[in-house]
């Protein structure tokens, strides 16, 4: 039974809230992967989204950027060729659904570009640029209530 997964809490009223908690949190967990894998679909881009090989020959591609210079590279690469795919996509008739996959995976491939311009950092500043990554899409709270949009922004 259950109570030989968690020992000595039989009859405990906490032990009891923590079997329940935990059933709980299984049920959600067991939805969610069960909603994702039945919602995520292929998709197929009549314009392809722009790749790190397209910033490279539009903004070029030395590694000679400081931090600051990065984040601007960046949102330069955001503002100009993610929008002007935005609006070829727009034009091409593409759907609601192309358009949020594909604006999400040239924004993830502009945010590649400008960290490949970033001045060769030592070991310890990329180990700590990927734990701040790490906290900023994983765990932190705005990327774990992102989770809940991402069935209806697919949806549409």
């Amino acid at each position: 039974s259950f109570c030989t997964l968690l020992p000595g809490m039989a009859g405990n009223p906490v032990g009891t809230l923590a079997r329940i908690v935990l059933m709980m949190l299984c049920a959600a967990l067991t939805y969610n992967g069960i909603t994702y894998f039945t919602v995520v679909r292929p998709v197929t881009f009549a314009v392809p989204p722009p790749a790190v090989a397209d910033f490279q020959r539009r903004y070029g591609a030395v590694r000679n950027l400081s931090h600051v210079q990065t984040r601007r590279a960046y949102h330069e690469a955001v503002e100009g060729a993610v929008a002007q795919w935005i609006a070829a996509a727009q034009k091409a008739g593409a759907g609601k659904r192309e358009q949020a996959v594909g604006c999400t995976f040239a924004r993830w491939n502009a945010r590649l570009y400008a960290r490949s311009r970033d001045l060769e950092g030592g070991w310890m500043t990329q180990r700590l640029l990927g734990v701040r990554d790490a906290y900023q899409h994983g765990i932190a709270p705005h990327s774990i209530r992102a989770l809940a949009d991402i069935p209806a922004c697919l949806a549409m």
